[in-house]
C-alpha cells in the first residue's frame, strides 16, 4: 500500500474509541495515571504513530511520510528551495523532499476534534543515506565527543540562515525537537519543522542546547552569521 493512503486511513479511523481501545492495550486494561495521546505501530515496511494534528511513517529504507495541517505548499517550497541551495553550497547534509500532496479529512469523529474537511498536506523525505541515526540527546548521553562538533555546527547553521536571508525564504529546522541526526557518515539536519521563526542565533542556539555547555558557542554563531550577512 502507498504509506500516503496507509497513513490517510490511519488519520480517519483515529477516534476517541481508536485511542481509548490503545491505552488499555498498551496497560493490558491496568488502570493508569499517564494516558497516551498516540497511536503508534510498526509493519514489515517499518514504524508508523499518530498525534493530536499529524501522523508519521518511517520506512526501514530512511524514506518517511508526514501528514499534517501546517506543513503546506509554501513551507515544502521553501525546502525544496534550501535543499537546492544546499547541494551547491555543500553546506550540511539534509534530508531530501520528494513529494508534497494537498488531502482532506474524512473522519467526522476524530479523536483530537479536527473537523471533517480539514486540509492535510502530505510531504515525503528521505534521509542521506537510509539511515534515522542518533539524535542529539542520545548523542550527548553516550558520551560522544561535541565540542569540535558544536562549532561545525554553529559554521553550518550561520550559513544556512545566510542563505535563508538571502532566498528570502524561513529557516524552519531549528524548531523541531530533534532535528539534527548522527548516522555512520556524521551529523545531518533531519525532520524540518513547519514553524517559521525570526532569525535568532540566541533562540536557535538554545534549541540545540549549545549554551547550557558554553555560551561561547552562541556568541560564536552570532560573529559568523554576521559575517555571511
Amino acid at each position: 500500500m502507498i504509506m500516503k493512503q496507509f497513513l490517510l486511513e490511519k488519520i480517519n479511523t483515529f477516534t476517541v474509541d481508536t485511542l481509548t481501545a490503545f491505552n488499555s492495550l498498551i496497560t493490558n486494561n491496568l488502570p493508569s495515571e499517564s494516558q497516551s495521546f498516540k497511536v503508534w505501530g510498526s509493519n514489515e515496511n517499518g514504524f508508523w504513530y499518530l498525534e493530536k494534528a499529524a501522523a508519521y511513517f518511517f520506512e526501514n529504507d530512511g524514506t518517511f511520510h508526514i501528514i499534517d495541517n501546517r506543513r503546506n505548499q509554501d513551507f515544502y517550497n521553501s525546502i525544496v528551495t534550501l535543499y537546492t541551495e544546499n547541494e551547491k553550497l555543500n553546506i550540511i547534509r539534509m534530508s531530501k523532499p520528494l513529494e508534497f500532496d494537498t488531502l482532506s479529512l474524512e473522519n467526522d469523529d476524530h479523536a483530537f476534534g479536527l473537523p471533517k474537511g480539514q486540509v492535510l498536506y502530505y510531504t515525503k523525505f528521505s534521509t542521506p543515506t537510509g539511515e534515522y541515526g542518533m539524535p542529539w540527546e542520545l548523542i550527548k548521553l553516550k558520551g560522544n565527543p561535541v565540542t569540535d562538533v558544536l562549532y561545525t555546527l554553529a559554521n553550518q547553521t550561520s550559513e544556512l540562515l545566510g542563505v535563508c536571508k538571502r532566498l528570502n525564504i524561513g529557516f524552519y529546522y531549528f524548531d523541531d525537537t530533534n532535528p539534527i541526526l548522527l548516522d555512520d557518515d556524521g551529523y545531518f539536519l533531519f525532520i524540518p519543522s513547519p514553524n517559521e521563526d525570526s532569525i535568532d542565533l540566541d533562540v536557535l542556539m538554545n534549541k540545540m542546547d549549545i549554551t547550557e555547555l558554553d555560551h561561547s558557542f552562541v556568541e560564536y554563531g552570532k560573529h559568523k552569521f554576521h559575517e555571511q550577512t
